[in-house]
């Protein structure tokens, strides 16, 4: 049974939410009006994921805070029979890939590190996979598994999952769950269900919850599992020239899905190792993106909503 505060830490996270169009507004204004820093106005509303967040277990080990054997970047390879068991059609470009595919026939191969003791096991994986598989454009996404090292990412824009398969399967696991969580939460009843785009803002806010939820899922995934063959849960953050690490159980433990969410908010002047492209301008970069396409774009975001509620999905949770 979850601990008391186990559950505190749910409730916590329910609580700290920013997803209507009165809050969005009352949001805009306050920048306009006070010109202050970026804060969040997410209190009181309905949590990031739009499902429950499970399994957020206590555990003294995981709240001391230590520094990961590893950068967060480095290859935590142990060989490469992930990429050996591939022999199916796909389209390779050059050498740092191993293939691309659909994510819908990644899924169903038997190379597929969610096999059927995961999903068994674990119910926050299952969950995502019950959820991704009705949302509209689940078909539409596709894998690039890469056999060199390189970022592991959702591509918003191209709906695009990478995944690294110089790690360790543990850490591919990891990696997929989280990004399959982005895949299957894009929030297109929020950035498209007015009639005029975003602030910056807003669409920074809502991304840095989504992230705050995917690495929850993450953490949940490897309790649910029992895996041992990974760091502790966290990210990196700038930390003068430097990077430091920051756990997620930790800052659970410190002060909720909130802290979580302020901590969030200082690695974004990390950059990606490979593009060298700060997670505040890939932020901006999508912004600008989504500001330029908005109208072409919500017709049929509007269309891919209509489709997953036929598919079992409900209206709040697109």
């Amino acid at each position: 049974m979850p601990s008391q505060n186990d559950s505190e830490a749910e409730k916590r996270f329910e609580q700290d939410r920013l997803d209507s169009p009165a809050k969005n507004r009352e949001f805009e204004e306050a920048l306009k009006n006070k010109g202050e820093s970026f804060k969040s106005f997410s209190e009181g509303l309905s949590a990031v994921d739009k499902f429950d967040i499970v399994g957020l277990q206590e555990d003294s080990e995981e709240y001391q805070s230590q520094e990961d054997p590893e950068d967060s970047f480095s290859s935590f390879s142990e060989g490469l029979e992930t990429v050996d068991k591939f022999e199916i059609t796909g389209e390779s470009f050059d050498d740092s890939y191993l293939i691309r595919m659909s994510l819908k026939q990644y899924l169903g191969h038997e190379a597929c590190v969610v096999n059927q003791e995961v999903r068994s096991n674990s119910r926050t994986v299952r969950e995502i996979l019950e959820r991704l598989e009705r949302c509209a454009w689940f078909e539409d996404i596709t894998l690039c598994l890469h056999k060199q090292e390189y970022p592991m990412e959702y591509d918003r824009l191209k709906q695009e999952l990478h995944l690294d398969l110089t790690r360790n399967k543990e850490l591919i696991l990891l990696d997929l769950i989280h990004q399959l969580y982005h895949a299957a939460h894009r929030y297109l009843g929020k950035f498209y269900g007015e009639e005029r785009p975003l602030a910056l803002a807003i669409v920074k806010d809502t991304l840095l919850w989504s992230e705050a939820g995917a690495l929850l899922a993450e953490l949940n995934t490897r309790r649910e599992l029992g895996l041992r063959q990974v760091p502790e849960t966290g990210f990196k953050v700038t930390s003068g020239k430097k990077l430091r690490s920051a756990y997620v159980a930790t800052l659970l433990a410190e002060g909720g899905s909130l802290r979580l969410r302020q901590e969030l908010e200082q690695a974004l002047s990390r950059d990606d190792f490979l593009k060298k492209r700060t997670l505040e301008e890939s932020i901006d970069r999508y912004h600008q993106r989504y500001l330029e396409t908005f109208e072409e774009e919500k017709e049929a975001a509007r269309i891919l909503i209509t489709a997953s509620i036929k598919n079992g999905l409900a209206p709040d949770k697109i």
